[in-house]
């Protein structure tokens, strides 16, 4: 028998060392059922030389020292992304072993990276002289599987092919496809070596449970039943040892488990009494969190990351933490109708009273259900049940629970009668207390929005499907807008009804409550053109009650926006709901545009006609989209069938739907973003990656990008590259309109739009300079958009990165000068490096880049200012009336000041600052601002003085200014006149984000001119605007209160520059708040700068995870508020970590401390503000924020700009009594 086999073998290896490499099926990187390498390959994914016999037997099989050789190979054509994988891959060997792979030079023996047809390899170093390949196609990049192959070419078969394997797994031989037996063979000890090590369920190397399985049920079944197999993560701790084992390497063999039984030597098998004292949380980034495959169940759960197989049809697109990590999914594929798989969580010691939070997707035509117990000594007891398709996106549920002992959760799905099954959860999470429900944040005032950018719109959880945010023609012929509402290219919502949507199936989103009285009214733009329209319901909802329709239409109304308008009475809080609901066919969409909530009457309505534009006559089998857009992906997979409800010829977007659904009301940019689908393409070539021995430089160098790239070179660990460009950028709102040497030359920037995703890396560096002593390095930078990632340049020593400068965050439309002088005692290199915000608008830009002998020159930081008349100043002789939308009325700029105010409508270049609209017509109006964004310095001024007035006696002065943002500086208004200024008006700080009525009696006895000063504050987000300015005859008519609002008083007001403000450490907590600027000192979690800045001098706290313990937590108490009444609390808070844990702010009587909100969770690497409106607050109270350390390091906390004022939150927030 066993010559037998041996003459197979021989046969196999002559055919195979002539065969084509082939793999099929996804890739995962968690836990496999069927292994990525499956194939037509000897084991699936090796590659049998002809004089293999064996495999990890001989020195001559090995790589000398460890060191392996390699390249990649030209033809491959491998894209940024997929080096950075295989360069992370090497890294992890570097990291866990001595193997160095290292890039080849003249060597002969050496590995090849090749794009082939599947993820293939040969075992240990094939020949001395000649080359060997690993094979990586398109599906092979996920980190496991390139590890895994790199592991056969060190000397590695599978796991399962150790001789003693029988005792831990059985190979079911019915159940394996004719012709693939000889994959599960199993060798002999001299064959195949265990190098002392324990059997290893979790091994890179082991085959998942349903490896070439010909009818979906178990080839491999571990004899352990709680134990995982197949993870394609990365290498085990066996692995790892394994591999210096038999390398002989010095310091790096780590400890193994005790050699006893076979039940107890693999270091991945679950303990099925596992007990948790404490608060439990798991996101499934790590691990498994000690969750256990129930054994009498029909299928199993699968740890998974990115798009599901069939993402678009069922599954999700990412996980709900962030995007980028792990969740738990139930694939229904392959499987009968009815079966179950049982996932259970190890036991929860909580008792009393708990919150359990998980979030679920269940989305697909033929989805079954979703049931969750609760297991207490082997009783369960059923807590939720969910069936049905709920819409492709994530879902919260909430149960508030009474745990009276140890208690296990049990998540059950069961698959539907189709394929369209699939199920997956995500966060889940037990904590002890009452669950909170997520706050809603209200607006203050009127509401209006336009959807380019975030207007706090929250979509239904009880809907169907949702609305998605877009640009440009909606994926459909004959249906939907080519744009938007008012110019054609930016954003509006509308409503997706390809795919698997039935009729009658609705889409429904929110307004944030809208805090008004009165009459109101209510107008909106609405696009229903198709022949298959449904219908679009409008209504309102006061304080989660029951619902009002105040509009209802329906069917085909025309290629054309039309516009809809009603007084409404508001008494209380309200939110408009519009609902659309899908046709009988796909074409059908609805789409809605610049929605406005404001007081009082309406206004005559505008006309409702617009040009019809041409739409194509035949629906597309992908969606087209403008040059200047990039159109949703619509690839379907091809392992199922398309839904039988779109036509042959479409296909729906895959992406239309948010990733992510955030916890509380307010949309996050970074959600909105995902829900988009088009955001602007990239219409230049790349520059390219430059392939020759990098230049030293000698000389000066200076670079301007005309001609071309100066011998800059892309870097390999990054996402994408920088794009040498000329004029615009492709995205509005974003970007430089030119370069900054010329106006018409070209320069470098990232273009921020689809693919990219938040936080990916452009990396550019310049050619090595060998200049000796100090140098002056500069530069040009342009960092426009509303969601502006980050720029970091660096001087590169070989791999030490020496920072120089760091920046977030929008600085205006404007190239901006950056020195430094930098002491060079040997060859470096200049690195550029530019990280995505969170949507499309954070394009970055540089030029002009130079190093040049000696130190930088002390040069004040100047910026081009408009020519200057020397006319005279218009003189008036009546009243004046001035609200910008045709010119700038005669005002002029004082020469002596700073900078110049900016004429400008819609809203300004920054976030969390200035207007959204002017005052005149809340809509498309003009008015003054001054831009705060850099070069702009704390205490720059801006002075702004009207034309002569010469009326006599006395007049009305009426203006309105706006002055929202938390480093807002000051707004002074003066009476020039006979050579005196006197001051009319001085305001300091953040009044809100709204407009506010200045009005002064005055009496003129001489010509009089009025000067409006502002001057800027200690950041960016402190632009102040003014708008309908007027002087009239006459004494003032009565201001009404709602105008006369005054200012509110600051109570407490700490951007922790200088000190801790008053707030006081706890003594009786674990963890200390530590003030940092800066980076702080762990990777992957926490703030890069501090808010206020955004660069390295500002200050923020923060705690520090490492090395403490899970549920450690940090206090710290403000000084007494002295206030009574009402109070505004606005503060900045960044948390960013896999393991993140809470957030809590607290209201401290003095007797008792109250929470007053809870935040938890991965947020993003962004700072992210919230504000609360507190009532019934007496002089001795305090406001305490609480951090508590997550699952591990990676939950830095931190907290800036905390501002405490009187009054209600202008810019909404959650209301506490």
């Amino acid at each position: 028998m066993e010559s037998s086999n041996r003459l197979r073998l021989a046969i196999c290896a002559i055919w195979i060392a002539f065969a084509a490499c082939q793999e099929d099926g996804e890739y995962y990187y968690g836990p496999y059922d069927v292994n990525p390498e499956e194939g037509d390959l000897f084991e699936g994914d090796i590659v049998l030389e002809k004089s293999l016999k064996n495999a990890v037997m001989g020195t001559h099989r090995l790589w000398p020292n460890g060191v392996v050789p390699y390249e990649i190979d030209p033809a491959a054509n491998y894209g940024a992304f997929e080096l950075s994988r295989i360069q992370k891959a090497i890294d992890d060997y570097n990291r866990f072993t001595c193997i160095r792979w290292i890039n080849r030079t003249t060597e002969k023996s050496y590995v090849q990276f090749i794009r082939g047809t599947g993820c293939s390899s040969s075992v240990g170093r094939s020949s001395a002289s000649r080359s060997q390949r690993i094979s990586l196609s398109r599906s092979c990049f996920s980190h496991g599987a390139i590890v895994h192959e790199m592991m056969h070419a060190l000397g590695f078969y599978h796991e399962q092919s150790r001789a003693d394997r029988d005792d831990y797994v059985t190979i079911m031989y019915a159940n394996i496809e004719p012709g693939k037996e000889n994959n599960f063979k199993k060798y002999s000890p001299s064959q195949v070596q265990t190098l002392g090590a324990p059997y290893d369920y979790g091994s890179l190397m082991h085959y998942g449970k349903y490896s070439f399985s010909k009818n979906a049920k178990a080839t491999i079944v571990p004899k352990d039943p709680k134990a995982w197999i197949g993870q394609r993560s990365g290498l085990s701790t066996i692995d790892k040892y394994k591999i210096n084992k038999l390398y002989n390497c010095t310091g790096f063999t780590g400890t193994l488990p005790p050699l006893t039984t076979p039940m107890t030597t693999t270091t991945t098998a679950l303990p099925p009494n596992r007990i948790f004292k404490g608060p439990f949380s798991c996101n499934f980034d790590k691990d498994t969190c000690s969750f256990t495959q129930d054994v009498n169940d029909d299928q199993d759960w699968t740890r998974f990351t990115g798009k599901a197989p069939s993402a678009g049809v069922t599954g999700p697109t990412a996980d709900h933490t962030n995007g980028t990590g792990h969740y738990m999914y139930y694939e229904a594929s392959r499987h009968g109708v009815g079966d179950v798989a049982s996932l259970r969580s190890p036991g929860i010691d909580l008792p009393g009273t708990v919150c359990l939070e998980f979030w679920y997707y269940m989305f697909g035509h033929t989805l079954g259900q979703l049931d969750v117990y609760t297991a207490v000594n082997g009783n369960e007891t059923n807590i939720f049940v969910a069936k049905g398709s709920k819409g492709n996106r994530w879902l919260l549920a909430q149960e508030q629970l009474n745990f009276t002992d140890v208690t296990q959760l049990v998540f059950k799905a069961t698959r539907g009668n189709g394929d369209f099954s699939d199920i997956a959860i995500d966060d889940i999470s037990v904590q002890a207390g009452k669950c909170i429900t997520p706050t809603v944040m209200a607006i203050n005032g009127p509401f209006h929005c336009d959807f380019e950018r975030d207007c706090g719109f929250t979509q239904s959880s009880e809907d169907d499907f949702d609305w998605s945010r877009h640009r440009g023609k909606t994926a459909s012929a004959n249906t939907g807008p080519n744009g938007d509402h008012a110019n054609g290219k930016g954003y509006y919502m509308y409503t997706e009804v390809s795919g698997s949507l039935k009729a009658g199936n609705r889409a429904s989103m929110a307004t944030p409550p809208i805090n008004l009285s009165g009459k109101v009214c209510i107008s909106f733009r609405y696009h229903m053109y198709g022949n298959s329209v449904g219908e679009l319901n409008v209504y309102t909802s006061r304080n989660n009650s029951s619902k009002t329709r105040v509009f209802a239409f329906s069917k085909n109304q025309g290629n054309v926006w039309k516009y809809a308008q009603t007084a409404y009475q508001f008494t209380a809080p309200t939110q408009v709901i519009f609902e659309g609901v899908r046709g009988a066919n796909y074409d059908g969409d609805i789409a809605i545009d610049d929605i406005h909530v404001v007081p009082g009457d309406c206004p005559a309505p505008p006309s409702t006609s617009a040009p019809t534009t041409t739409r194509p006559t035949t629906r597309p089998t992908s969606a087209t989209a403008p040059p200047s857009t990039s159109a949703p992906t619509t690839t379907r997979p091809t392992t199922r069938p398309t839904s039988a409800t779109a036509p042959p010829s479409t296909s729906a977007p895959t992406t239309t739907r948010p990733t992510t659904r955030p916890t509380s009301a307010t949309v996050k940019p970074a959600v909105i973003s995902a829900a988009t689908t088009t955001r602007p393409a990239v219409t230049t070539q790349k520059a390219v990656v430059s392939t020759v021995r990098p230049t030293i430089l000698t000389a000066p160098f200076t670079c301007n990008f005309d001609k071309n790239v100066c011998g800059f070179t892309q870097s390999s660990s990054d996402q994408f590259d920088w794009t040498r460009h000329q004029g615009n950028t492709s995205s509005p709102k974003t970007g430089p309109s030119k370069d900054h040497t010329t106006g018409s030359g070209y320069y470098m920037y990232i273009e921020a739009s689809s693919p990219q995703r938040p936080n990916h890396t452009a990396i550019i560096h310049s050619p090595t300079i060998n200049i000796k002593g100090k140098s002056c390095i500069s530069y040009w930078f342009h960092m426009y958009g509303g969601s502006m990632g980050r720029l970091t340049v660096s001087v590169l020593i070989g791999s030490k990165r020496n920072v120089l400068f760091t920046t977030t965050g929008d600085k205006g439309n404007m190239w901006i000068p950056k020195r430094h002088t930098w002491a060079f005692d040997v060859p470096a290199k200049i690195e550029f490096q530019a990280i995505c915000g969170p949507y499309y608008a954070s394009d970055i830009a540089i030029d002009d880049v130079s190093v040049t002998s000696g130190p930088c020159p002390v040069i004040a930081v100047t910026t081009v200012r408009p020519p200057q008349t020397t006319k005279a100043p218009v003189v008036l002789s009546g009243a004046f009336n001035c609200n910008f939308d045709k010119d700038t009325c005669g005002f002029t700029q004082d020469k002596s000041d700073t900078f110049d105010w900016t004429r400008q409508n819609r809203t300004t270049s920054s976030a969390n600052t200035g207007p959204m609209t002017d005052h005149t017509t809340k809509a498309d109006g003009h008015y003054m601002y001054i831009e705060t964004s850099n070069p702009r310095q704390p205490n720059d001024a801006a002075r702004l003085i009207s034309p002569v007035l010469t009326m006599q006696g006395q007049v009305c002065i009426n203006y309105w200014y706006h002055m929202y943002g938390f480093a807002v500086g000051a707004f002074n208004v003066f009476i020039l006149s006979g050579g005196k200024k006197t001051a009319l008006l001085n305001l300091r700080g953040n009044m809100g984000n709204q407009w506010r009525q200045g009005q002064s009696n005055w009496v003129f006895t001489a010509p009089t001119q009025l000067v409006f000063e502002a001057i800027r504050g200690s950041s960016y987000t402190g632009d102040i605007a003014i708008d309908d300015i007027s002087v009239n005859p006459g004494p003032c008519p009565t201001v009404a209160p709602t105008t006369t609002m005054k200012p509110r008083a600051v109570v407490l007001n700490c951007d922790f520059s200088k000190d801790l403000c008053g707030f006081v450490q706890s003594t009786a907590d674990n963890l200390d708040w530590l003030r940092r600027s800066g980076s702080t000192p762990s990777s992957g979690t926490g703030p890069t700068a501090d808010h206020t800045t955004g660069s390295a001098p500002g200050n923020y706290l923060f705690i520090e995870a490492t090395g403490k313990a899970t549920n450690d937590s940090a206090l710290i108490t403000s000084p007494n508020l002295n206030v009574t009444g009402t109070i505004c609390v606005s503060f900045w808070y960044h948390m960013y970590g896999v393991e993140m844990g809470y957030l809590k702010v607290y209201r401290d009587t003095g007797v008792v401390r109250s929470p007053i909100m809870v935040l938890s969770g991965n947020k993003g690497n962004k700072w992210l503000q919230a504000t609360i409106t507190l009532t019934n607050v007496q002089p001795a109270y305090k406001v305490a924020f609480q951090a508590i350390r997550g699952r591990n390091y990676r939950s830095d906390v931190a907290i800036d700009d905390i501002s405490i004022t009187e009054g209600t939150c202008s810019e909404g927030g959650a209301l506490i009594g």
